[in-house]
C-alpha cells in the first residue's frame, strides 16, 4: 500500500530566489532603482537578462549604458505586468537593447514573499 503524503514531502530539493541571488543566477536590481520605478516588490534578473544589460563595446559608442538599459528593462516591464490579466504569472514583453530585439517574461515568484522574476523564455 502506498501512504498518501503530502505535496511539501515530494520535494526532493530546494532552490530559494535568495540562494540563487547569492550564487549569482540571479541578480537583485538596487531596491532605490525599483522604488523609483514604482517596483514595491523586489525584482530579480536572470544572468542571461543581466548580460543583456551590460551594452557591447560598440553600443557603448552609440551611447549605451547600462543604467539606461536598466531603467529601460524595467520601465518596459512595468508596463506590460500593468496592462496584464491580473491572475497570469508570467508576462510576456518585447524590448529592444541596441539593434537586437528580445522577447522576455517578467514572472511572479512568490516562493519566499513576492517578487518579479525577469528571464528569457528559455530560462522558465
Amino acid at each position: 500500500m502506498v501512504e498518501r503524503r503530502e505535496q511539501d514531502d515530494w520535494a526532493i530539493f530546494t532552490y530559494s530566489a535568495e540562494q540563487a541571488v547569492a550564487d549569482g543566477v540571479l541578480v537583485e536590481v538596487d531596491r532605490e532603482l525599483r522604488e523609483e520605478m514604482g517596483y514595491r516588490w523586489p525584482v530579480r534578473l536572470s544572468q542571461d537578462v543581466a548580460a543583456m544589460v551590460n551594452p557591447s563595446e560598440e553600443d557603448r559608442r552609440m551611447g549605451q549604458s547600462k543604467e539606461g538599459r536598466l531603467w529601460d528593462l524595467l520601465f518596459v516591464s512595468k508596463l506590460a505586468l500593468q496592462g496584464a490579466d491580473p491572475d497570469e504569472r508570467v508576462v510576456a514583453f518585447d524590448i529592444l537593447f541596441g539593434r537586437r530585439t528580445s522577447r522576455l517574461w517578467a514572472c511572479l515568484d512568490t516562493t519566499s514573499g513576492p517578487a518579479i522574476h525577469i528571464i528569457t523564455p528559455e530560462e522558465y
